[in-house]
């Protein structure tokens, strides 16, 4: 009940709230993105690869 009081006082609210509203998720989501992006393209890099061990085998 509480929840659609909050999307009742959305509906009701001025243009101007909505729009910084949106405004905010929309940067908040912009933010997620990079942030995603940036760890997995760091983490991708093969220059952070593990160095192959040399062979102690005795032949």
């Amino acid at each position: 009940m509480e929840n659609k009081n909050y999307f009742d006082q959305l509906l009701q609210s001025s243009l101007m709230t909505k729009v910084i509203l949106a405004t905010v998720i929309f940067i908040w989501t912009i933010v997620a993105v990079l942030l995603i992006a940036g760890t997995t393209l760091f983490l991708e890099r093969p220059t952070e690869a593990l160095a192959p061990t040399a062979s102690t085998s005795a032949s």
